[in-house]
């Protein structure tokens, strides 16, 4: 069902928690679950046992939706409301539920589970430099934001700060999932969705990945040994200006 094994040998306290009592109580034994997301492959309307037993017992943080019986957004919210009564009665903390909703190549639900089919990232960088503002990124993200909230997940692993680089090891994974190229443009567009999302305050907004993978030599997903080319002080400073 999943890939990571959240909390493998710590055992969290059976005893359900103290009315009131706060969700997270700084000692490592029951809280320390709620530092993990597990890989969660599949959308059934109860869920699985395993994973309410892990949100029950173990404190579980979050999950990860992969969709690939190609369920509806009515079925992972009647999931969702499942595990969300776990939590509940164990006097858990909110938990989150996140899936990749990026662009049109990455994304988890789209028209066919009724939701809207995205554009791709590349489309959102040629619409902010032909329009010269980010209204679009900003209408993206309350679109992404509102149909996730009625599926019930309140975590989006959204949209990513790659810069595009056409020479770098990664070009095909970047060519349209990346705003752009250029900086500004990307920062641009990540910040409008940062504020939407923040509005709107239904789902939290991660955007991904890391400084420097846009122009890396490969893929870190498969290979421990990748090493970014934007390797000075300059080139760095232009990867990190999307994620300030």
């Amino acid at each position: 069902l999943f890939a990571v094994a959240a909390c493998a040998g710590v055992d969290a306290p059976e005893d359900d928690a103290a009315e009131g009592e706060a969700a997270f109580t700084g000692t490592p034994q029951p809280d320390i679950g709620q530092l993990f997301m597990i890989e969660h492959f599949g959308v059934e309307p109860n869920g699985y046992a395993d994973v309410h037993a892990m949100i029950k017992n173990k404190n579980l943080g979050a999950l990860i939706l992969w969709n690939p019986q190609q369920a509806s957004g009515e079925v992972a919210r009647q999931m969702v409301t499942s595990y969300a009564a776990s939590s509940s009665a164990s006097h858990h903390a909110e938990l989150f539920v996140a899936a990749d909703q990026e662009e049109r190549g990455t994304q988890r639900f789209k028209s066919r589970h009724g939701f809207t089919d995205l554009v791709d990232a590349a489309t959102l960088g040629r619409v902010i430099s032909r329009e010269g503002d980010a209204k679009v990124c900003e209408l993206h993200a309350r679109i992404t934001s509102r149909e996730m909230a009625s599926a019930g997940l309140n975590m989006t692993h959204g949209t990513v700060s790659d810069l595009y680089t056409r020479d770098s090891g990664t070009p095909g994974m970047f060519r349209t999932r990346s705003i752009g190229s250029d900086a500004n443009v990307v920062a641009s567009c990540i910040k409008a969705m940062t504020k939407a999302y923040g509005e709107e305050g239904h789902v939290v907004f991660i955007t991904k990945h890391f400084p420097g993978l846009g122009n890396a030599s490969g893929n870190t997903d498969v290979d421990p040994k990748v090493r970014t080319y934007s390797n000075t002080k300059e080139k760095i400073e232009n990867e990190l200006a999307p994620y300030r």
